[in-house]
Parts: structure tokens; sequence; C-alpha cells
């Protein structure tokens, strides 16, 4: 069978989702022929859709062995190894390739995509600056241009490059989404008529129906029209919903698990110890997190370096290949713990610029409150709760790039809150007095009073900045972008009560599963 036929066959499984054939072939096809060097691309491919990236990398490499200047080889090798949490490997690499590519505009979006992940918003700006420049009327440049305007906290620039996205293409619906979440829309300012039109438009289309929604949703709430809001919002949740595979079920399991072997005995020997070491902010999305790194990162002796799935990817590396994921937590119980701070450490230790202590702000990151106490005794590990109806709402309403596929469906919602709630009990009970917890509402009631506790707690002298963090011109790449640049707020309290009916159901669940959802008066 010749090369060509082979390959469009691998092509076709893909389309087709048939990913486990597709490999197969792609395997057969570089095992008879090797120095084919699009059979090698394919399977980098293949692998980076199975979330493999160590195969990812590997296939890579082998692109690059035949042709060291291969451009899709070396942006498969730079992704590979973001992904893997070797930032200074992909860094140089980037350096390499933004230097041969100064006058391709489609290269250098890549590049400022990539450069955007290794939180390195300047090199970014950089490349997606000169994307445009090279090509005005493409308005895939300009949307990445928005990007790093609004990581940079220029929301009128970023405004400005979206409106010229939406003119260039009007079928870039996602434009419309990151549009309307830059400011606080108003009555007399907003897009509402034009995002009305276009959901008529798209009203078959489920994947335009969902940012479009979405948008109108957070519009309709910033002028103060809940009813429409909230009917908006449910629209976009409902379509979102219906284009993923997922059970709640299966994340509930990996909870329980971590409950039962993770439990008094296995933390018994956890000590805390004094000295500088990385600080974890986790929890639920949505419950203030961003705020709290934004507060700890204005001051002089601390560094953010967002949100990173270092930790995950140190304990996949002392853990091994598993069958199955409560598999996984009972190998990451007899994991060689030194050797797993080792790996953190050695992940992180590209990342730092300067400061002694560093922030992984990385929600997430709850899930693995053992092993990180466990590993590291002088981690700071801090936790953000937020009242249960509140917190949900904000997590329902917020479409998110990645991740948190429990968050478009109020039963699943709730099921996963309370069994995220019930963990961090099991937490507390069996790692006392190891983390420290703050109230959302207590935050943004008395920030100072707060903000002195989560210093004293972190080992860190009082600092007036930490008190004005929103004079923080450091970037953030979170759903939270906007906001953080504001100084603290509270019209966020008891937002969930404009949506009292609608959102019966998810509080109903949640008393159901022993979730007290009284809110805060």
């Amino acid at each position: 069978m010749k090369i060509m036929t082979i390959m469009q066959q691998i092509n076709g499984l893909i389309k087709e989702r048939r990913i486990s054939d597709a490999e197969k072939l792609a395997v057969s096809l570089t095992a008879s022929y090797p120095a084919h060097l699009d059979g090698w691309v394919q399977r980098g491919r293949i692998a980076q859709m199975k979330g493999d990236y160590s195969g990812l990398l590997s296939c890579a490499q082998e692109v690059l062995h035949l042709d060291e200047n291969h451009t899709v080889g070396r942006l498969q090798e730079i992704e590979a190894l973001i992904h893997l949490s070797r930032p200074g490997d992909a860094f140089i690499r980037l350096e390499s390739i933004e230097a041969l590519a100064a006058s391709n505009a489609v290269i250098l979006q890549y590049v400022g995509q990539f450069y955007t992940q290794l939180a390195e918003y300047d090199s970014a700006f950089r490349v997606y600056n000169k994307s445009v420049e090279l090509n005005p009327k493409d308005p895939q440049a300009h949307y990445n241009l928005s990007t790093a305007y609004s990581f940079t906290g220029d929301m009128v620039k970023a405004e400005a490059c979206l409106d010229q996205v939406i003119s260039l293409n009007p079928h870039d619906y996602d434009a419309y989404y990151n549009r309307a979440t830059l400011r606080k829309q108003t009555k007399d300012n907003n897009h509402l008529e034009e995002l009305n039109d276009l959901a008529l438009k798209v009203s078959s289309q489920q994947q335009a129906m969902v940012p479009v929604h979405f948008a109108l949703a957070k519009e309709y709430e910033d002028v103060g029209d809940y009813a429409q809001s909230i009917s908006h919002l449910m629209v976009g949740t409902k379509a979102r919903k219906g284009m993923l595979q997922y059970t709640v079920q299966s994340d509930v399991e990996t909870m329980d698990s971590l409950k039962k072997h993770m439990n008094l005995d296995f933390c018994t020997d956890i000590k805390r110890k004094e000295g500088a070491g990385p600080i974890f902010i986790l929890g639920m999305p949505r419950t203030g997190s961003t705020l709290v790194d934004r507060i700890l990162a204005s001051h002089s002796k601390v560094e953010s370096i967002g949100e990173i799935n270092d930790f995950a990817v140190a304990m996949m590396q002392v853990t091994g290949q598993v069958s199955s994921k409560d598999e996984l937590v009972k190998r990451s119980t007899e994991a060689d713990f030194p050797k797993l701070a080792q790996l953190y450490n050695e992940l992180t230790a590209s990342r730092r610029k300067k400061s002694p202590n560093l922030i992984d702000k990385t929600p997430a990151n709850f899930l693995y409150i053992g092993l990180i106490a466990k590993a590291l005794p002088t981690a700071k590990i801090i936790h953000i709760k937020r009242a249960p109806m509140d917190s949900c709402y904000a997590i329902y309403k917020t479409l998110f790039r990645m991740g948190y596929p429990f968050s478009y469906d109020m039963e699943d919602l709730a099921i996963y809150y309370a069994s995220y709630v019930k963990l961090m009990d099991h937490w507390s009970s069996v790692l006392p007095s190891r983390i420290h917890e703050i109230s959302y509402e207590s935050l943004v009631t008395d920030q100072r009073a707060e903000t002195e506790k989560l210093l004293a707690y972190c080992d860190l002298e009082w600092e007036e900045n930490c008190i004005n963090f929103h004079e923080n011109r450091s970037a953030s790449a979170t759903a939270s972008a906007a906001q953080v640049r504001m100084p603290m707020y509270q019209s966020s309290v008891n937002l969930w009560k404009r949506y009292e009916a609608a959102l019966s159901p998810l509080k109903t669940k949640l008393n159901a599963l022993g979730i007290d959802c009284g809110e805060i008066s």
C-alpha cells in the first residue's frame, strides 16, 4: 500500500475519532518507513490528542533527527516540553524558532501561544504584535494580540483587537464571549443588540451557541436584566454539556479513593517545617484564588508562577504507569516522597525568577493535599472557601477554556461540589493545622485582617503593597484577569440570590447531599 494512501486512511480515522485505530496504523507506517517524516508527525499528532506528551516528544525528536529544521517537528517538541513541565528547555527552543520565523506570521502566532503558556507575556506580546504587522488582515493574529493585552491589563486595547477580529471574521464566536468578559457592560455601552441578532443566526449551530449565549448571559447580568441573563446561561450550558462526554461519578470515586488511601495512618508522621517553600493556593475555581494570589504576589518576597501542572507531572513520574485512578491513588501513597519533592522543585526551578517563595495557584491541587504535605514539609497550603451557592453559581456561569466539565450541569456541579467539601473535611481532619483556610466573604469584608493572617501563616512580614494588590501590573492569565485590576469589591456576595428560582434545582441537590446552603447576609 502506498504511503499516501496510508496517510489518507490515518486522517480519515482521526476525523472519525477512531484514535486507537489511527495510532496502530501510524505505528505500522513508521515501522515500515522510518525515514518518512509525515508518519512521525502524524504519530505525534495522535499522541497529543491522547494527552501522551512523552510520546509526542519522542515522535518530534524522530522528526528532528531526520530534519533538524522541520518546523512542525520543532513546534511539536516545544509543546511536549511545556506539558512535561520543562519550561527552560522549551524557552530555549522558542527563542531559536522565533529568530528563524521572524517574517512568518503564522509560525509567530504558534510561538506567541507557547510563550503565553510559559507566562512569558512580554515575549508573547512582541511576537503577536509582529504577526499583526506582517498580516493585518488575519483575524487570528488580532485575536492573539487581544489575549496578550488582556493578560497585561490593557482591556481597552484588548477590546479594540476583538472588535477587529469580529469585523474580519464575524464567525469567530469565541471573540464575542471574550469581549464581553473584558469589562462590566453598561446600559449605554454594550453589545446586546448585536449578540441577540447573532443568537438567532446560530440557533442550530451547537458549537456557536455556547460562546454567544454565555456572552449574552454576562452582558445581561452586567446591565441588571437577571431574567434574560439566566435564560441565556441555561441555553449556553445545555449546549456545552451536550458537547461533552463526562461522567461525574468517575471524579467522585477518585475523591473517595483519596479519603480511603490517604487516611489518618498515612498522615500520622506528616509535620510542617519552618522555612521558605512553595505556596499552594487551591480549592474550587472562581472562589477567589486569583484574588489571594495577587495579594500575596504583591509582596516583595513572593512570586506567582500561575496555574501549572508541575505537581501532577512529578507525581505521575514517581508512580509510573497505572491501569486505573484507584491504582494511581494507592501507588502514590507508596511513592518515594523525597524523589517527588526533588522532581517538583526541579520542575518549578526554571519558572522562578527572583523571589524565595513561589505561588502555585492551581485550584485542582486540592486533590493532592496529602501528597503535598508529605513531600514538601515547608509548603504552605491555602484553601479558599466560598459560600456554596455563590461558589457554584460563579462556576456555572463561567465558560472555561479547558477543564471543569462538571460545571455545565447543575446536578453534576452539585455532586462534584459535595464531594470536594467532603474531601476538604477529610484533609482538615487528618492534617489538623496544616491548611490555612480563607473565607472569600471574610476577605472582601475585612481585607486587612485577613491579609495579616495570611502573611503570618506564610511567615512573611507585613507589606502595604498587599493591600493595594490591584496596582500590581504583573500579568494574569485567568478568568479573573479583568477583576484583579480593580480594588476589592463585595458585589458578588449573594449574587446567586438574583437567580434563586432558576437555581433551585442546584440548591435542592446540594441540600440533599448534606451541604448547608445558608447564604451570607
